[in-house]
């Protein structure tokens, strides 16, 4: 059983794929490995269906690769040969566009209306809050964009199945959404405290107020410089998945990102929470009470949407297909 035939075989029962197709797509080091592993096989030289299904043949073939072969060939020799099997692509990229781009887009519109009331309203100047979330705004723009562009690139896809330069492209677009992400999030705690000053009279309420805003600001940078510098030189962190530089990222983003993720849900309930025992405070019916804490409430969401981040953080982490 060699490997003229079985790629013979291949292209027999895949019409899609010829011998010289095979050959052509295949790395160099490919070759050499099917040809060594396919001996292994407990399949005849005429099953594809079986040669496809054998595990212990695949694994082989795969560590071979690994073994012999650059991260980029790697790659190739794994999309030609699912391609060959009959393995289709599994996207998720229009989900992820449709996603970013509807719920980015009902952001950026809800901030538009805001500071369009407060700019026509002949009661109502516009102050720091509206100025920050502003900027948050603006910031979300370059959180989302870059993912719609990413996934015009093939993020979405299995990463075997993207071309290795728009892989980086798409590292380099996630790197700025990911550092937008932080500058919109901690803009946008800034807004809700400031409007706090703006309508908060009791002193040490304000006291409160005040100590968050500095460890926002705190936060916010050392998350912003952890992010910009996690890798060393900056440039691994959209070519470093390539396996041909030396130097790495220096920061264990898992445990950062844990550790972040879990400092930023207790710093969104302190903030939601802030104005409530003044609110419980005010002379109205419990029921017009409950109704305006509750409306502070909807900000618990945010809460959620933490937790499922994390959880997305770990299965990204733990995923050999992150794309």
């Amino acid at each position: 059983m060699n490997l003229l035939t079985v790629l013979s075989i291949f292209a027999l029962f895949q019409g899609a794929f010829s011998q010289e197709d095979i050959l052509q797509r295949l790395p160099i080091c490919a070759t050499k490995c099917l040809d060594a592993t396919v001996q292994l096989s407990r399949c005849g030289a005429d099953d594809l269906a079986c040669l496809c299904t054998d595990t212990a043949f695949m694994d082989a073939a795969q560590a071979c690769n690994s073994a012999n072969c650059t991260v980029v060939e790697t790659m190739s020799a794994t999309n030609t040969t699912l391609a060959a099997c009959g393995v289709p692509i599994k996207s998720k990229t229009v989900e992820m566009v449709a996603v970013t781009a509807s719920i980015g887009a009902f952001a950026v519109l809800m901030v538009a209306l805001r500071l369009i009331h407060r700019a026509i309203s002949c009661k109502a100047q516009l102050g720091a809050d509206d100025l920050l979330i502003a900027l948050a705004g603006i910031a979300s723009l370059f959180q989302n964009v870059p993912v719609v562009v990413a996934g015009y690139l093939g993020f979405g896809r299995d990463i075997w199945s993207i071309p290795p330069d728009n892989l980086t492209a798409s590292f380099k677009w996630m790197y700025v959404t990911y550092l937008s992400y932080q500058e919109a999030e901690f803009l946008c705690q800034l807004s809700i405290l400031a409007f706090y000053l703006r309508i908060m009279t009791d002193p040490n309420t304000r006291k409160i107020v005040y100590g968050l805003i500095l460890f926002v600001i705190g936060f916010g940078l050392a998350n912003t410089f952890t992010m910009v510098l996690q890798c060393n030189p900056i440039h691994f962190f959209w070519d470093g998945w390539r396996g041909e530089m030396e130097r790495a990222c220096t920061i264990d983003i898992r445990t950062w990102g844990l550790t972040r993720g879990g400092i930023e849900i207790c710093l969104d309930i302190a903030i939601i929470t802030v104005p409530l025992p003044m609110l419980s405070r005010l002379q109205m019916s419990f029921r017009k009470k409950v109704q305006v804490m509750s409306m502070f409430c909807v900000g618990f969401m945010i809460t959620v949407v933490g937790c499922l981040r994390i959880w997305s953080l770990l299965e990204f982490n733990q995923s050999a297909n992150p794309t």
